[in-house]
């Protein structure tokens, strides 16, 4: 005989975080996937609000639970169904109202093999940068940066009541009762209960001593049943009078066995860490470009915020001449002019001398462009590249927005490039942390992201 099995059980209260984050762990990759390929097309401004994510219906498949199918038997456990009853008769959705991949599908374009998952933005960045870190980040001297946290260590017997720890306490009180014999109070309830019972037989065998009361022999045997009754109740009360005396010597639960929760201070070195985020605003380029560039920089700045915790970051803009400024102005200002990109370079370089001392700072330097320069400051971009700022820094990121799509995908070490790549090219043979990414539109903008910050690289440049 078949028998189905139906979970129609609601989820428990209070477990709805913990069955979410169990549900992201295990489709992880599938999100990842899919918000990769999302990356391509949805703009980085909108990742302040995390979003919705698909994920294929078969990595979320419940597990069901079956006999072998070679002993005959079909019983089945169906969990989460909670609109059918065995032998339910579902009806076959018109056309065009089912959800499935046929040729009339969902007006939602989301078909059968897909599931739509909605995470915050939080959930969002986590997975979006979880594998990705700043290349080459060293142990400083801690100095003024370094930082204590708290952690648990272990249990005492005194603390503040709201770090008492109720699970430890209880175990400690159930020990010592349980050491003390403590009587139950199951017991004294049974011996209430018991005379109770033994009221109730002498009753009527009052009620007939009462009736003969000169009559002796017609009440001898009554008056035997009660006085083993009256004998059998003062010894149960008194036995019940020295379990009480013993329950109540007892306490539930004693300051003895009372513990707390433990903290200790230890320290935490935190690897600082400076980004210098430099953006050409000449009038060579037009919204696009620096449409570009800022999704670059947005990105960037989202990954540091919510991978460390001391990343500072400088903000230049430049064109003529440049700026440091502040990271409204940094994306909002609207500011050209002609392109001399050696007053950037100058700018940082004199920033780190006065305010990064390098023995606590690990520098960072990122540049969008379109590679126009002056040609009388190509020389000067150089020379202040290879003796003054690549000496300095960790990490040097430069984003080469390009014209022409089709030189996105070319080898930058056999293509002309612009200006500033030909002049970066030869770094490169010099610095092996100076690295160039191109792009053309904004699906190229997160690929060429995490080729910058992967933990290893694929490569040096593409």
């Amino acid at each position: 005989m078949t028998k189905h099995i139906i979970d129609r059980r609601q989820n428990p209260k209070g477990k709805n975080l913990s069955n979410r984050q169990r549900f992201i762990k295990r489709s992880k990759k599938h999100l990842k996937d899919s918000m990769d390929e999302a990356m391509k097309t949805r703009s980085v401004r909108d990742l302040k609000s995390g979003g919705r994510v698909r994920v294929p219906s078969k990595s979320i498949k419940e597990p069901q639970f079956n006999y072998d199918p070679k002993s005959g038997q079909k019983d089945y456990i169906l969990p989460g169904n909670q609109e059918y009853l065995q032998g339910d008769k579902i009806r076959k959705p018109s056309s065009g109202q089912g959800s499935g991949g046929g040729q009339e599908g969902s007006d939602d374009a989301y078909g059968e093999d897909d599931f739509v998952f909605s995470i915050s933005r939080d959930e969002f960045l986590d997975i979006l940068f979880e594998d990705l870190e700043l290349p080459n980040l060293k142990e400083k001297k801690k100095k003024s940066i370094e930082e204590f946290t708290t952690r648990r260590s272990g249990y005492v017997n005194e603390g503040s009541p709201n770090n008492l720890n109720l699970e430890q306490s209880m175990i400690r009180s159930i020990g010592r009762r349980i050491a003390l014999k403590k009587p139950k109070g199951k017991r004294i309830k049974e011996l209430e209960e018991r005379v109770e019972e033994l009221n109730e037989e002498r009753k009527p065998l009052v009620a007939i001593i009462e009736k003969y009361p000169f009559n002796k022999q017609g009440r001898c045997k009554e008056a035997s049943l009660l006085k083993e009754i009256d004998d059998e109740i003062i010894e149960i009360e008194a036995e019940i009078k020295k379990i009480r005396a013993r329950y109540n010597a007892i306490s539930f639960i004693d300051p003895i066995d009372l513990k707390f929760n433990n903290f200790t201070k230890v320290p935490n070195p935190k690897n600082a860490a400076v980004m210098f985020c430099i953006l050409d605003v000449s009038i060579s380029m037009q919204e696009r470009e620096k449409d570009l560039a800022k999704r670059f920089f947005i990105l960037l700045h989202l990954f540091l915020s919510m991978k460390y915790d001391l990343v500072e970051v400088v903000f230049i803009r430049h064109h003529t001449t440049a700026k440091e400024c502040t990271e409204e102005e940094f994306f909002t200002s609207k500011e050209s002019g002609g392109t001399v990109v050696s007053t950037a370079l100058e700018l940082a370089y004199d920033i780190i001398r006065k305010r990064y001392d390098l023995e606590y700072w690990n520098v960072y330097v990122s540049q969008a462009s379109d590679g126009d320069n002056f040609t009388t400051d190509n020389q000067q971009v150089h020379d202040i590249m290879a003796t003054k700022l690549l000496p300095l820094v960790q990490f040097f990121a430069y984003v080469s927005i390009v014209a022409h799509q089709h030189q996105v995908n070319n080898d930058i070490g056999s293509s002309v490039g612009s200006g500033l790549e030909k002049i970066y090219k030869v770094l490169m043979d010099i610095f092996e942390y100076v690295q160039i990414r191109r792009v053309y539109e904004p699906k190229d903008i997160y690929p060429v992201f995490r080729k910058f910050f992967a933990p290893k690289g694929d490569g040096k440049n593409e």
